[in-house]
C-alpha cells in the first residue's frame, strides 16, 4: 500500500484544504475561594489503605487526569490511582501517610491552604507538555503501544479522536479506524516500529512549535490511498544475527552484515537481554537504536561500498552488542523522536547505554550530550536547525535496568 502523506494542526477552528484545525479547549476553573483547599497535592511514597470514601471511582485516565478531576471538586481531598489506570476520589486524607505499601499504586493527599507536604510524602509536579496540538498521519500503520483505554474507544469522527489525544499531555500518538480512536501515552512508536493495518490511520503527534511533518507523513484525508501493485525487494530480506552467549566483555560480539544488505540486527541469544547497541565504523552509518523487542538495528549511511565484478554492495558496518543474563535483571527499552527531549526510565530503573539514530544523518543531527541529574550523557536528540528539527527525523533510544 503507497503511504499518503498528511498534516492535521489543532490550534483554532478552521478547515484547510490540506489541513484541519480544531480546538482542544482549555477546560473549566474552579473556584475554591472559601473552601481552605488548595489545588497542590502531596504524593506519598507508596499507596495508602486506610478507609475513606469514594466519592466517585471506575474513571479511567492518567495520574495528571485524576488529579485534575479531583482538583474541580470541593468534596475531594485525596486520591487513589489504581492498577489499569482506575481513578478514585475520595472524601478524606489518609493521616499519618504510612510506609511500605505498594508502590505501584499512586497516592495524592491534597493540601489545604497554607499547608505542606507531610512526612513519607513529595510535592506532586504536574508533567510537563512536550506536545503540541499538530499531528501527521500515515496511512495503513498501526502503533502497538500503552493505550489511553483498555480497549479502543467509539469516537466516529477522526477530528474528535485527534481533539482527545490533545486534551491528555501524555498522548504521542493515535490509532484510528471504523470509528474506533485510540491514544496512546506510551512513547511513539518510530517508522520501523509500526505495523500493517489495513484502513488504519496513524497520527503522529507533535512537538511543541512544530508545523512539518516527516517526509513519510502529511495532512490527514478520510480517503485511503488507492492500491499498488508492490514490486518484490532486489535486495536479501534482513535477517537477525544470533550475538554470543550472555558474557561479561566490554563487548560481547560484532554482529556483522551479509552482502547485499543494508541493514544489519544484532540479537541476543534466549535467556539474555541487549545491554549495549552501537554501530561501527561510525561514519559509515545512520547510528543505532534499541528496538522495542530488545534487539540492536543499524543502517548504512551509505549503502555500502559497491562491487563491480560481483554488482552487489558490501557490508561494511557490524553492530556492537552486549548481553546480560536475563534473570538478573528487569528491563525496559525506551526511545524518543521529539528534539530536546530528554530520555526517563520508569521508577527504580537506571539507563545502562543510549544511542543515536538518524535517516542520512549530517554533521547537524546530533545527540543531546548536556549531562543532567539522574540522566545519562547522550540519552535525547539535540535540538538544531537543519539537524533534528522536527519529530520524526531522529531516534534516541536507550536501555534501562533495574536489579532483581
Amino acid at each position: 500500500m503507497r503511504v499518503f502523506v498528511a498534516l492535521l494542526s489543532i490550534i483554532g477552528v478552521a478547515v484547510a484544504r490540506d489541513a484541519i484545525t480544531v480546538d482542544p479547549g482549555s477546560g473549566s476553573v474552579t473556584d475554591l475561594s472559601g473552601t481552605g483547599l488548595s489545588p497542590k497535592y502531596c504524593e506519598a511514597e507508596s499507596d495508602q489503605t486506610c478507609a475513606l470514601g469514594v466519592i466517585e471511582g471506575n474513571f479511567a485516565g492518567t495520574l495528571f487526569q485524576c488529579q485534575a478531576r479531583c482538583t474541580r471538586r470541593k468534596d475531594c481531598l485525596s486520591v487513589r490511582f489504581l492498577k489499569d489506570r482506575i481513578c478514585e476520589l475520595l472524601d478524606g486524607r489518609c493521616d499519618p501517610l504510612a510506609t511500605g505499601g505498594d508502590t505501584s499504586r499512586k497516592y495524592l493527599y491534597r493540601l489545604k491552604t497554607g499547608e505542606s507536604c507531610p512526612a513519607n510524602s513529595t510535592p506532586y509536579k504536574k508533567p510537563e507538555g512536550v506536545y503540541g496540538n499538530t499531528f501527521c498521519m500515515i496511512w495503513g500503520k498501526k502503533c502497538k503501544g500503552d493505550g489511553y483505554y483498555k480497549t479502543p474507544a467509539k469516537i466516529t469522527k477522526m477530528e474528535d479522536c485527534l481533539i482527545k489525544c490533545a486534551k491528555i499531555k501524555e498522548c504521542s500518538m493515535v490509532n484510528f479506524a471504523d470509528g474506533m480512536c485510540e491514544p496512546l501515552i506510551s512513547d511513539a512508536c518510530p517508522d520501523e516500529d509500526l505495523e500493517d493495518a489495513e484502513g488504519t490511520q496513524n497520527f503522529l503527534r507533535l512537538g511543541k512549535g512544530e508545523s512539518e511533518c516527516p517526509d513519510n507523513r502529511g495532512p490527514p484525508t478520510t480517503d485511503p490511498p488507492p492500491p499498488v501493485t508492490v514490486l518484490p525487494p532486489t535486495l536479501p530480506p534482513t535477517e537477525p544475527v544470533w550475538g554470543d552467549d550472555c558474557g561479561g566483555k566490554k563487548y560481547v560480539t560484532k554482529v556483522r552484515g551479509k552482502k547485499g544488505q543494508k541493514e544489519v540486527i544484532g540479537v541476543c541469544n534466549p535467556g539474555c537481554v541487549m545491554s549495549v547497541c552501537h554501530c561501527g565504523p561510525w561514519k559509515k552509518c545512520n547510528g543505532a537504536k534499541f528496538t522495542s523487542d530488545g534487539k540492536c538495528r543499524v543502517n548504512f549511511r551509505t549503502g555500502g561500498r559497491w562491487n563491480k565484478k560481483k554488482k552487489t554492495r558490501k557490508a561494511k558496518i557490524y553492530a556492537h552488542i552486549k548481553c546480560v543474563p536475563q534473570s538478573k535483571m528487569a528491563v525496559q527499552y525506551i526511545s524518543t523522536q521529539v528534539p530536546g527531549v530528554r530520555l526517563k526510565c520508569g521508577d527504580g530503573y537506571i539507563i545502562n547505554d543510549c544511542t543515536f539514530f538518524a535517516f542520512n544523518r549530517s554533521k547537524r543531527m546530533k545527540p543531546n550530550k548536556k549531562r543532567a541529574t539522574g540522566g545519562t550523557v547522550g540519552c535525547g536528540i539535540k535540538y538544531r536547525y537543519n539537524g533534528c528539527n522536527k519529530t520524526g527525523r531522529c531516534t534516541s533510544s536507550a536501555v534501562c535496568f533495574k536489579k532483581l
